[in-house]
């Protein structure tokens, strides 16, 4: 029997309201660390993560059992309220 093997990669890039350059550099740091230990909590494998100071950029691997949708609302929500 045959073994399927999937792979699907997302980047995600989103910005912060009305663009404004809120993201200074030292908030991007303590962002995108808060970012990462959050993939790592749900277990998804995030590859790259970046940005400038009025949008992010994610890059990671989509888990089977997840929606791109579900993702991106968690994370989006999370970083938010952070």
């Amino acid at each position: 029997m045959s073994h399927s093997f999937c792979q699907i990669f997302i980047h995600a890039v989103w910005t912060v309201k009305n663009r404004e350059p809120l993201l200074r550099k030292e908030v991007r740091v303590e962002l995108y660390s808060h970012i990462t230990k959050r993939f790592k909590e749900e277990g998804i494998y995030l590859i790259s993560l970046g940005g400038v100071e009025d949008h992010v950029h994610c890059l990671f691997q989509l888990p089977r059992d997840r929606t791109a949708a579900e993702i991106m609302k968690l994370i989006k929500a999370d970083s938010s309220k952070w």
